[in-house]
């Protein structure tokens, strides 16, 4: 019965029949469209092949042209050249000149030359600092450091006869409390030229912890020991008497006098002459009458300055005419609390919103001197040479600026390589 419903089986049949029409119909369709497309794109690619590619004439395969001879070396000359401008009307083909030709001449392009950089940063002397390393070293995690220093000494030791009374000797000490104080300095640095310049964190580090350490070395000479500075040695009650160098004298005469005076008195072996490099100066060139030099002379090195046995250690930290001579390991010692301590934030006021970055360097310690007549000046040195300008400070100064990529900023730059460390409580 052809009028009867389709069964299941029939229709799904049916179904699929219907689904391949409209599949192949679709697959017809899709190629007609592609044919289409595809002679469209010939008909361009046969037009674009009459045309002059602007790109081949303009930019030249060697250096950079001037303008005149990218023109006269393009197409469009040649089209002149061929006679097609005679006698009728007629246009060139376009010319895609370059804007500029760049040369190492100021006006033309030379700003935009890169020059040949060296690697690594060209940083500034300083010297390197080492009065701190004549003391006795020890640490400590106080705030304060207490000890007894002895004041007098009476030795009434005597023979005594069987029976008799035997004479006191007497000892007087005073309490010594040395405060804890705290050196720093912090540097403003851009994000930017801790980003670009791979060694520059490390350099920067490097410079901070040299600048506390040269104020170290200048506070343990000379403090005041007014808060938050550290008590010098030259500022300690109790020194030995000074010494004045004679007119007929000479500094390392004067010097020998003072390391006698401390030996038989405070009784102490002095160690170390803490000298200003004009005052050492004067030693090193002296001569005899003959013009013969006292010492090795200027073909033989210094591996190790000394004087009468003790280390020489030339320092700007002690002004030029006096000089310090010292039992420095028996007589004194440095506690650090804390060493040198580097750190970097970008919390610091409007850092953030400013992508600067705030390298701060630190250290803590205090100077304890047990023995203060273990150390003695010596004063009317003469000098060798022209005395340093300037104490702790070479080229840098003490800028304390904000270290850029921009001009005058870069790597090498030292605007802000100079920020003076402070002392603080």
């Amino acid at each position: 019965d052809e009028k009867r419903p389709l069964t299941t089986e029939e229709r799904t049949k049916v179904d699929e029949y219907l689904a391949s029409a409209r599949d192949a119909r679709d697959k017809t369709a899709a190629a007609s469209s592609t044919d289409d497309v595809r002679g469209e794109l010939q008909k361009l690619i046969e037009a674009r092949a009459t045309l002059v590619n602007p790109s081949a004439i303009a930019r030249p395969q060697g250096g950079l042209r001037s303008l005149g001879q990218q023109y006269v070396e393009s197409a469009a000359m040649e089209f002149i050249k061929a006679g097609h401008a005679k006698g009728s009307s007629w246009a060139t083909p376009p010319v895609e000149l370059l804007a500029a030709t760049l040369t190492e001449d100021p006006a033309s392009g030379g700003a935009l030359l890169v020059p040949q950089r060296q690697a690594g940063i060209l940083m500034p002397g300083y010297q390197v600092p080492k009065v701190i390393d004549l003391f006795g070293q020890g640490t400590t995690d106080a705030a304060s450091i207490s000890y007894l220093i002895e004041k007098t000494a009476t030795n009434a030791a005597d023979a005594v006869a069987e029976g008799g009374v035997k004479p006191e000797s007497a000892l007087t000490f005073e309490a010594a409390t040395e405060l804890v104080r705290k050196i720093a300095t912090w540097l403003p640095v851009s994000e930017e030229m801790l980003a670009d310049v791979a060694q520059i964190r490390a350099y920067i580090d490097a410079r901070l912890r040299l600048f506390v350490d040269l104020t170290l070395e200048k506070e343990v000479i000379s403090g005041s020991g007014i808060a938050p500075h550290l008590l010098g040695i030259l500022n300690r009650p109790g020194l030995a008497t000074a010494v004045a160098k004679g007119a007929t004298e000479s500094n390392a005469d004067a010097i020998f006098r003072q390391a006698m005076s401390i030996m038989y008195t405070a009784f102490v072996m002095p160690d170390a002459v803490v000298l200003n490099p004009a005052n050492w100066a004067a030693i090193v060139i002296s001569k005899t009458s003959q013009g013969v030099y006292y010492g090795p002379g200027m073909f033989a090195g210094l591996p190790g300055p000394s004087i009468w046995g003790l280390d020489v250690v030339p320092t700007t930290g002690i002004t030029a005419g006096t000089g310090l001579v010292g039992a420095f390991k028996t007589g004194g010692q440095y506690w650090r609390r804390q060493g040198i301590v580097v750190q970097a934030s970008n919390s610091h006021a409007d850092f953030f919103i400013k992508n600067l970055v705030a390298i701060r360097a630190e250290t803590r310690g205090a100077l304890a001197v047990y023995r203060p007549g273990a150390f003695g000046t010596v004063t009317g040195l003469t000098s060798g040479l022209t005395a340093p300008a300037g104490e702790l400070s070479g080229e840098g100064g003490n800028g304390g600026g904000l270290l850029t990529e921009g001009e005058g900023g870069g790597a090498g730059d030292r605007t802000g390589a100079g920020s003076k460390a402070a002392v603080k409580r």
